[in-house]
């Protein structure tokens, strides 16, 4: 039930340039969007893989449930953490292409 809305991005392989209208940390881990969708109210399945739109955030944009099958599980010892990210804002373009930077705020 409900609504919801996710936004899923690629990490970026390249290496950013911060510029006065950009300024990122050296080492940042960047990302641009993959997909930005709305869930719902009817329901809906949604897949989410290693490979694309794997960073990502959800928002309710109403009252919504949603059930997060995760295979295979979290785990760091076998390279496959769940790691936090904060976006930052401002962006950058680059052959027209949008950026989005991100810092990283904990690992489970």
């Amino acid at each position: 039930f409900g609504r919801m809305r996710v936004r899923s991005y690629n990490p970026e392989p390249l290496e950013p340039v911060a510029t006065a209208l950009w300024p990122i940390p050296p080492g940042a881990p960047t990302a641009v969007l993959h997909e930005d969708h709305v869930l719902g109210p009817t329901p809906e399945t949604y897949m989410l893989g290693p490979g694309e739109g794997n960073v990502h955030e959800l928002f309710a944009l109403e009252d919504c449930a949603f059930f997060d099958v995760v295979v295979p599980p979290y785990d760091a010892a076998q390279g496959r953490a769940c790691t936090y990210y904060a976006l930052m804002s401002g962006s950058m373009a680059s052959g027209h292409r949008p950026y989005l930077g991100a810092q990283r705020l904990g690992r489970l």
